[in-house]
């Protein structure tokens, strides 16, 4: 039973390595690892740009190969194969946009003439990293936003005139550093609140007067150290906590009015070290909070002795003598 695929091959239907010779119209068999074939057009541009004048071409084959190698992703390997026609200008185009959807970075390998809005559209939509190599007339509004929705740094090759509140969105809402390229006048609080909520630490690159306390507490929910970059008058006590329960550390950005021990309790119950930067008078009140291993370092019977007698909240209200005693 014969199988069809596609394969690319020079002007006279030799082989792109040129160590095989086809024939239109007759079978012909292939020695040592067979002929490589793309079924669907995945991985068909996968040996670079074809040469000029290559042939795309319609093909049969019989009696699948096991290669020495893994051949490319949608690559199979046949003994013999017969070259049966041309492949349409419209099968091409459909043959390169399966390749850049399969492989982002097979766009670079497409012909100029061959980089229709189609085939770059399923190339960005794959990845945005593809963008680069699409032609500058190409660079449309869908285009963009493919690309910018897959990987948000593609918003730096987006022209600037298409580069609308939706794309700065789309772009900051899957990498939070793509706000670098957001226009200041697009910097929202919606563009902004999208950043820090994918990467706490994009609180960096939003003006100060969109650093309202919703942006500011997502930062700090996200990445705990934001909180160097919150305004003093946000600092709030619900703000601090949430940053030092994601991060010990964030505590010496804590103003010293609100080192209170809610908020130095959550540090140290996140990062034993953070007690350096408790007040004097509050350490007994949090020295007895213990970090818990990772999970993976959990053997049962470790859990149970850790909390039933190791974890201990002690707030500065109880007295030494009520204060749980550790077991030796």
């Amino acid at each position: 039973m014969m199988t069809r695929g596609w394969k690319i091959l020079q002007a006279d239907l030799q082989s792109l390595n040129g160590k095989q010779k086809y024939v239109l119209g007759g079978e012909v068999e292939v020695p040592g690892n067979g002929s490589y074939v793309s079924e669907s057009g995945a991985g068909i541009l996968s040996s670079g740009e074809p040469p000029d004048g290559a042939r795309w071409v319609r093909v049969a084959m019989r009696e699948q190969v096991v290669p020495d190698g893994p051949p490319p992703d949608g690559v199979t390997c046949w003994r013999y194969v017969a070259i049966e026609r041309d492949a349409t200008k419209a099968e091409v185009e459909g043959l390169c946009s399966a390749a850049c959807a399969s492989c982002c970075g097979s766009l670079q390998y497409v012909p100029a003439a061959l980089r229709t809005e189609a085939v770059c559209l399923a190339a960005c939509t794959s990845w945005g990293w593809a963008i680069q190599y699409v032609p500058a007339a190409l660079r449309t509004p869908a285009v963009c936003l493919a690309a910018c929705t897959s990987w948000g740094w593609s918003l730096q090759y987006v022209p600037a005139a298409l580069r609308t509140e939706a794309m700065c969105l789309a772009a900051c809402t899957q990498d939070s550093w793509a706000i670098q390229y957001v226009p200041a006048a697009l910097r929202t609080e919606a563009v902004c609140l999208a950043a820090c909520t994918q990467c706490g630490g994009a609180l960096q690159f939003v003006p100060a007067e969109m650093r309202t306390p919703a942006v500011c507490l997502a930062a700090c929910t996200q990445k705990g150290l934001a909180l160097k970059y919150v305004p003093a008058a946000l600092r709030t006590e619900a703000v601090c906590i949430a940053a030092c329960t994601q991060c010990g550390w964030a505590l010496q950005y804590v103003p010293a009015a609100l080192r209170t021990p809610a908020v130095c309790i959550a540090a140290c119950a996140s990062c034993g070290g953070a007690i350096e930067y408790v007040p004097a008078e509050m350490r007994d009140a949090v020295k007895h909070v213990h970090v818990l291993p990772p999970p993976s370092l959990w053997p049962p019977l470790a859990v149970r002795f850790y909390l039933a007698e190791r974890i201990h909240v002690i707030f500065p209200s109880q007295t030494s003598s009520e204060r749980p005693k550790e077991t030796q």
